[in-house]
């Protein structure tokens, strides 16, 4: 079991893709969104799209008022991810600078989508990254949140390729050390608009 753990670690951090396999990354944040994008090294004038994620912080002001789930009575400090795309390998150095920028710059708390009636779904592909933290990540803080986090959508709890997720996809995360942003600033990588 320690071989396959230690096999599966070493399989993550290959395929995951870290800060300095980036050329540029953008943080725009309007107050209740972050839209993070990231880009590759600029090559003949041109700079491909790695991956973007969006976040929302979880609160009727972001949503028209019959659509709000009034079931969900989370804080004003909980965000969920509202999208995410990113080529293969840059989406969780994309959900670890959501982590660490919500948790620094708006002192919040993240969880996937998939949650009550309003917070639309999460992929496989999504739902694998929070049960990798879950696991695995001790410098990812996690908790469950009863009056938000543990009530996932009918259609995520349905869903027989999400079901060995729900324990993981049920928590709030954040991470205390901005350990991305802080090598995406030393090395001049990052934006912020």
């Amino acid at each position: 079991m320690k071989l396959l753990l230690e096999n599966w670690r070493q399989y993550l951090a290959e395929v995951s893709k870290q800060t300095e396999d980036v050329g540029h990354v953008l943080i725009d944040d309007d107050g209740d969104s972050v839209h993070i994008t990231a880009r590759g090294v600029e090559v003949e004038g041109k700079s491909p799209l790695l991956g973007h994620l969006i976040v929302a912080r979880l609160s009727g002001d972001n949503f028209d008022a019959e659509d709000f789930d009034d079931t969900l009575k989370c804080e004003n400090d909980l965000w969920w991810v509202l999208e995410a795309k990113a080529q293969k390998g840059y989406g969780p150095l994309l959900y670890d600078l959501a982590l660490e920028y919500i948790f620094h710059t708006h002192s919040g708390k993240l969880m996937s989508g998939g949650h009550g009636e309003t917070t639309g779904t999460v992929s496989t592909d999504a739902a694998k990254i929070w049960q990798y933290y879950f696991d695995n990540r001790h410098d990812v803080k996690r908790r469950k949140d009863p009056r938000c986090s543990d009530i996932l959508s009918p259609w995520v709890k349905e869903d027989p390729n999400l079901q060995k997720y729900h324990n993981a996809l049920m928590h709030v995360y954040w991470k205390e050390e901005p350990t991305a942003l802080d090598e995406l600033d030393h090395t001049e990588k990052i934006q912020y608009r």
